[in-house]
Parts: structure tokens; C-alpha cells; sequence
């Protein structure tokens, strides 16, 4: 009977682990606001909106909108003949960067240099670039 009780105890503790640790994977998995494709998890959520004079990322933490002025920007696009690094606008709590064509684009990579020197990165897989339409 004591290891039947070992057993049940060291199962639910395996549970709980288990569920805790989900939730805290899901940090950037937030639905878009604004039409676009969120980012593959990180740190801050990153949803890009294709346009077609810009495309505009819009920047949140936990669901919410961020200031991120005073900032720096890229966006690195890979494509199946290399790779090209558009600098980015911040200002209030979005950046702009200029349009380019989605042609061979194999993911995409968002970087913010925050004011403070902190670091957060967005990353767009092929299939989530596949997604994207120009608004």
C-alpha cells in the first residue's frame, strides 16, 4: 500500500511539473490584432503586417503593446539565393520597414535592440511566411 501512495505522489508531482512547464513555453503564442503572422515564440511578440509600401511590426509583452522608442531595428530576410538586412523604424509601440518582395523567402528574422542594450529576437518560419497576404 505505501508504494501504491509513493506512486500516486511522485505521478501527480510528474503532472504539475509537466504543467507548469507547458505553460511557461507559451510565452509568445498570442493571436494577431492587426491581420498579420505572429513570431515563433521569444521573449516579446512580434506580429509583421505586410504592406505594400512598408511592413509594420507590431511589438507586445504578454498580449499588451510596448514602447519600444529609443530603439534599433533589422530584419533579416533569407532567400534561396542569400540574404538581405533592411533596418527598421521603431517608434511608439511598432516598427516600419521597407517593402520587399516574398519571392524565395525561406524565414525571416526580426531583431530589437531595446534602449536599455536588452536584446529580443522574432523569428518567421517558411510556413508562417507562406502566410502572409499584402493589406
Amino acid at each position: 500500500m505505501d508504494t501504491i501512495k509513493r506512486l500516486h505522489g511522485k505521478f501527480i508531482a510528474l503532472m504539475l511539473f509537466f504543467a507548469s512547464a507547458s505553460t511557461a513555453y507559451g510565452h509568445g503564442d498570442w493571436a494577431p490584432k492587426h491581420s498579420g503572422v505572429m513570431n515563433d515564440g521569444g521573449e516579446l511578440s512580434f506580429e509583421l503586417v505586410a504592406g505594400k509600401r512598408t511592413w509594420t511590426a507590431y511589438v507586445s509583452d504578454h498580449g499588451e503593446p510596448i514602447d519600444i522608442s529609443g530603439s534599433s531595428a533589422s530584419l533579416t530576410i533569407e532567400k534561396d539565393d542569400g540574404s538581405q538586412v533592411l533596418a527598421g523604424t521603431p517608434r511608439g509601440g511598432t516598427i516600419r520597414f521597407p517593402a520587399f518582395s516574398l519571392g524565395g523567402v525561406k524565414k525571416l528574422s526580426l531583431r530589437l535592440t531595446r534602449a536599455d542594450g536588452s536584446l529580443a529576437f522574432g523569428r518567421f518560419s517558411r510556413e508562417a511566411v507562406a502566410k502572409f497576404s499584402l493589406n
